[in-house]
């Protein structure tokens, strides 16, 4: 008889912890939603602590520190999204390409922003966006070499891209 109670008793905490743990999910994604960053970071930072759903909750964590422009975390953590299940996406690449640049880590962002443009179901958009900011981190790394040569090819496929035509004018001067 105790035994049975006991276990009644340990599936009961079982049922209330895991629905905590959802409710948490919910409640970091509403917090995403209404673009309360730092308590999605808190909501998520619940589920990963309960062990389930972990690759996601660092993945709404990620997109929280993108927002609160904490990009060492944002690194972090869209790291440990990948590292727990989480496909890497156009997205997720994306967004970690920008934190690199912003962390002035430009072979990373170079990486990043290959990883994305090889993922399945990437956008013309993204691509355009990652083509461009690939000049960027080659600027960064001061290859004016390599930032002339993907200018060119930026500008051959998107030549309407303005800002893009400027940019080269400057790796002229190079």
């Amino acid at each position: 008889m105790k035994m049975k109670k006991l276990g009644i008793v340990f599936l009961t905490v079982c049922v209330i912890f895991l629905s905590g743990c959802a409710n948490a999910m919910k409640e970091g994604t509403e917090h995403l939603e209404q673009k309360e960053y730092s308590e999605a970071v808190k909501s998520f930072e619940e589920v990963i602590k309960g062990g389930k759903n972990v690759g996601e909750a660092y993945h709404g964590q990620g997109i929280a520190y993108w927002e609160l422009k904490e990009y060492e975390k944002v690194k972090d953590a869209l790291e440990k999204a990948l590292e727990n299940g989480v496909e890497g996406t156009p997205n997720i690449y994306q967004t970690l390409g920008g934190a690199c640049m912003q962390l002035e880590e430009y072979d990373e962002a170079l990486s990043c922003y290959w990883k994305g443009m090889a993922c399945e179901g990437l956008t013309e958009e993204q691509l355009q966006a990652m083509l461009y900011n690939e000049v960027m981190a080659y600027e960064g790394l001061k290859d004016w070499e390599g930032a002339k040569v993907k200018m060119e090819a930026y500008v051959a496929k998107y030549p309407d891209d303005t800002d893009a035509q400027r940019e080269a004018e400057f790796l002229e001067t190079r």
